[in-house]
C-alpha cells in the first residue's frame, strides 16, 4: 500500500481530482489548510536591522564575488 498525501491549491481543483478517484475505488480524506500567518514584529525587526547598517558592505560587488569564489567546488584529484 502506498500513501500520498496532495496539497491542492483551490477547491476547483479537488472537483476534478475526486471523480478520478472515485473511478479508481481510491478511499480519500480531506482536510482544509488555515495559511500561516506572518509575525508582522519579526518582519519589522528585520527591516530595522538592516537600515541600521547591519548589512552594510562597503563593497557589494567583491563580497558577493568572494562568497561565490568561497563555494566553488575544488578540483578533485582522484577525478578526471
Amino acid at each position: 500500500m502506498i500513501e500520498l498525501k496532495l496539497r491542492l491549491p483551490s477547491l476547483r481543483v479537488l472537483d476534478k481530482l475526486l471523480p478520478l478517484l472515485q473511478e479508481l475505488h481510491i478511499p480519500y480524506q480531506t482536510r482544509a489548510i488555515e495559511p500561516t500567518q506572518k509575525d508582522a514584529s519579526k518582519k519589522a525587526a528585520i527591516i530595522a536591522k538592516i537600515q541600521s547598517g547591519a548589512m552594510n558592505l562597503p563593497d557589494f560587488d567583491q563580497a558577493l564575488l568572494s562568497f561565490e569564489e568561497s563555494r566553488q567546488d575544488g578540483d578533485l584529484d582522484s577525478r578526471d
